[in-house]
């Protein structure tokens, strides 16, 4: 069985390295990653198969135009989550799902233009632009309207309505919430690791105040912050 899950996951590689992007990644290649997760142990130093997976995955992420394809945006959320049932033991820091996180952020976000801290982003030394995908400001976002975490379907890959966009922020939220506290917060480099997303959380506190789980996380990171910078000691 092995050989066969490795043998898919070798012509994946094969077509992001010669760029055959076409119809990659497909919702079956969504459900792939999934299986293997649910099949394998994800903890090993090593692996057979889940090894070669998470660098194909890590791949993946460097090569998705989520500016101009909503579904390659959708599939990028999809496998930040997973990711996270991957790493669940191991907890291991993964620099290509870091710098997605940020870059779907910036496709989503309203005015992402006015961000003023943008030199201190990971994925941009320019101020980010509006993108294809940006949420306007006169879109509300509340935890009235959003009372429960909205369930992403593989059925709506390639929906690009406003509706879904919200949906895909809201999800954002809430796996950078479970990147802090699960992976980030253990971690030597965690002031680090969090800094361009506490820029992003206090540009959304400006535009959804009244969405709970978005000050509730930036609250929640700078109490880390402030935690971890009493007990770093200096070398």
């Amino acid at each position: 069985m092995c050989s066969k899950f490795r043998e898919i996951i070798g012509e994946i590689h094969e077509r992001i390295i010669n760029r055959d992007l076409k119809n990659y990644p497909e919702r079956s290649y969504l459900i792939f990653y999934t299986i293997i997760g649910d099949i394998f142990s994800t903890s090993d130093l090593y692996h057979l198969v889940v090894t070669p997976t998470l660098i194909v995955i890590g791949e993946t992420f460097e090569t998705l135009s989520i500016n101009k394809k909503i579904d390659h945006l959708f599939s990028g959320i999809y496998l930040l989550d997973l990711l996270l049932q991957y790493q669940r033991i191991s907890k291991r820091i993964i620099p290509e799902a870091i710098n997605f996180l940020e870059r779907a952020f910036l496709t989503l976000i309203p005015e992402p233009e006015k961000i003023k801290e943008f030199n201190q982003l990971s994925t941009t030394s320019v101020s980010p632009s509006t993108t294809t995908y940006t949420i306007k400001k006169t879109e509300i976002i509340d935890s009235l309207t959003y009372s429960t975490l909205p369930i992403l379907k593989l059925s709506n890959i390639g929906d690009k309505s406003i509706e879904q966009r919200k949906k895909l922020l809201i999800k954002l939220i809430s796996v950078l919430e479970n990147y802090v506290i699960e992976i980030f917060k253990e971690k030597t480099s965690f002031l680090e690791l969090v800094q361009p997303f506490i820029i992003i959380l206090k540009h959304l506190v400006k535009y959804y105040a009244s969405f709970t789980p978005i000050p509730s996380l930036l609250s929640k990171i700078q109490n880390l912050v402030n935690i971890t910078e009493r007990e770093r000691v200096p070398l």
